[in-house]
């Protein structure tokens, strides 16, 4: 029978993902601006929704 040989280990060289630092920088200014959408989205329809009771009472 024939020996199963087991596969080598590769070397550990640079990531292939790139610099973790920077990396992870970027995902925290995407996970900002994000926030920041969703704020903004939110406060508008606060707004649209304000304008619509108003709306409502004055009629």
């Amino acid at each position: 029978m024939w020996e199963v040989k087991k596969r080598k280990r590769r070397t550990r060289g640079p990531s292939p993902y790139g610099d973790f630092e920077s990396s992870k920088a970027t995902a925290k200014t995407i996970a900002e601006e994000e926030r920041a959408a969703t704020r903004k989205k939110s406060e508008a329809l606060k707004a649209q929704r304000l304008a619509r009771a108003e709306d409502k009472n004055g009629n």
